[in-house]
Order: C-alpha cells, then sequence, then structure tokens
C-alpha cells in the first residue's frame, strides 16, 4: 500500500470547509485524533484562524500559557494569577494569521471562569454578570474591570505579534495600552491588514502609524471603526487616500 504525501493530506484537509469557506472544525478535530501525523498536519490548519474560537476560555488560557516575561509585566498592576499548566505540545499560537474582535470575549469568559473558581458569590450569579457590583465603589472597579481586560488583551496581541510565523490580519477592539504594540506591528512585515475599533491615540502613537504607513510596504488595508485620531491622525489618513 503506497502512503500519501502529507502535501496531499494537507490538501485534502484544507477543502474541508463550508460553501463560505468557513473550515469544519469539528471534522477536523475528529480527523486529528486518528494518527499522530494527521494531528501534524490538521494542528496547524485549525489554528491559522480560530475567528469566533478566540471566545472560547480554553483557547486563552493556551494563549496565556506563552506569554513571555515582558509580555507578562503589562498584568503585574492586576496581580492576576496565569495559568501554570504543563507547556503545549505544539507552538499553537505561531500558526495563527487572523485575530479577531473575538478576543475581548474570550478574556471575559476565561475571567469568569477563573473567579468562579475561587468566588462563591460569582458562582451563584445566575446572571453571568462579570463585573460585580460593590456598592458606592461600583464604577471604579468597572473601569478595573475594563482595564485589567485591556491589559490581558494588549498581553496577547503583543505575544501573537511575536510568535506567529504569517500573521496578516489583526483587529483590535478598545484602548491600547502599550505603545510598544504599534512598534511590533510596524517591524511585523506579515502584516496586510489592520482594523482598529474604539481606540484613541495620542501624538506619539499618531507618529508611530505615520511611519507604518509610510514604510510599511506589505500592509494593503487599514481601518478605523469609532476612533479618536484627532486633526493630526485624520490629515496623515487623509493624505495617504
Amino acid at each position: 500500500m503506497i502512503a500519501l504525501p502529507n502535501e496531499c493530506f494537507l490538501k485534502i484537509f484544507n477543502n474541508l470547509q463550508r460553501d463560505n469557506g468557513d473550515l469544519l472544525h469539528k471534522d477536523l478535530f475528529s480527523c486529528l485524533l486518528v494518527n499522530r501525523q494527521w494531528c501534524r498536519i490538521i494542528v496547524p490548519i485549525l489554528w491559522s484562524n480560530p475567528l469566533i474560537h478566540f471566545s472560547n476560555k480554553k483557547l486563552i488560557r493556551i494563549c496565556l500559557l506563552t506569554l513571555n516575561s515582558e509580555e507578562q509585566t503589562l498584568l503585574i498592576p492586576f496581580k492576576i494569577t496565569l495559568p501554570n499548566d504543563p507547556k503545549p505540545l505544539f507552538n499553537y499560537t505561531s500558526y495563527i494569521t487572523f485575530v479577531s474582535n473575538y478576543l475581548n470575549s474570550g478574556i471575559d469568559d476565561w475571567l469568569y471562569n477563573e473567579r468562579c473558581e475561587t468566588d462563591n458569590d460569582w458562582r451563584s450569579n445566575q446572571n453571568r454578570s462579570y463585573q460585580p457590583s460593590y456598592g458606592s465603589n461600583r464604577h471604579l472597579m468597572i473601569y478595573y474591570y475594563e482595564g485589567l481586560v485591556n491589559a490581558i488583551k494588549c498581553s496577547l496581541i503583543k505575544m501573537f505579534l511575536r510568535t506567529s510565523k504569517n500573521l496578516d490580519n489583526l483587529i483590535i477592539n478598545g484602548i491600547i495600552h502599550d505603545k510598544m504594540i504599534l512598534e511590533d506591528i510596524y517591524r511585523k512585515t506579515t502584516i496586510t491588514t489592520i482594523k482598529f475599533s474604539y481606540s484613541s491615540f495620542n501624538s506619539e502613537e499618531r507618529k508611530l502609524f505615520m511611519e507604518i504607513l509610510n514604510r510599511n510596504i506589505t500592509l494593503t488595508s487599514l481601518s478605523f471603526e469609532n476612533c479618536k485620531l484627532g486633526s493630526e491622525g485624520g490629515q496623515v489618513l487623509a493624505e495617504k487616500e
């Protein structure tokens, strides 16, 4: 019996998709369990474009295991306990090509799950409210919580920019806590599409955008939705149209 080369299996598995092009994740996962050869071929396919699966707390947990010491420093002010599971068998995040706006939902879900494991009050909350009520300090705690979500998001985005070999589509929703992310984007030569939603940028960050627009030869699409760019930022974009 002649064994098929990996290239043939790769072609077959890449065609397990719906009419709209979405992968049949459940079918691929079933195939992944057949043997090691299929597993090595399918894992990169599954992780190349997680899209809505970024909202899954299990995926977020795996991604958090990949943070290095620099990326973890963003979380120090929040005294958050990161997962300490064994190192994953695959470098999963190296296969990611698309970071979607479902990332915030996944972080919400992960935080809720972690809090429920240690807090009976949260576990009994049938409304599954991620932002607890703290009486007169409720607004302060909501502000703290939103800062925590954004810090985790920025840490993960920095990690994706560092580890992904072929990241080409990046959606960033919300405030950017670390300007180094923009510098990482500037250096990432595989990115072709960036979308910012509900973000605000200071003059230094707008200057970095100018550098990205002037020197990044791979970027073909840059969009802003409900963002605060200021008149200077708007002028830069107008000149580049």
